[in-house]
């Protein structure tokens, strides 16, 4: 009935939305300067800048949190 298919449409949301996480993860913050010398910058400042390919992106670490966030909220 509707609530099989509000329950597996759940379940397939949170696993798309955990593969594209770790996905984009794997293929985009190992290529990011951010991590690299963000130590020099005091931790504030959450985007490479302009100088350095405009980019604001999260490193592997914050994409790896993020995707076990959306597998517990998809097992709970």
């Amino acid at each position: 009935g509707l609530g099989d298919f509000l329950v597996h449409y759940a379940i397939a949301l949170g696993l798309h939305t955990t593969t594209l996480i770790l996905v984009k993860g794997s293929l985009v913050a190992h290529g990011s300067k951010l991590m690299l010398d963000k130590r020099d910058f005091g931790y504030s400042f959450p985007c490479d800048g302009l100088g350095r390919g405009d980019t604001c992106d999260i490193s592997a670490w914050v994409t790896f949190y993020l995707a076990v966030f959306w597998m517990l909220n998809t097992i709970g």
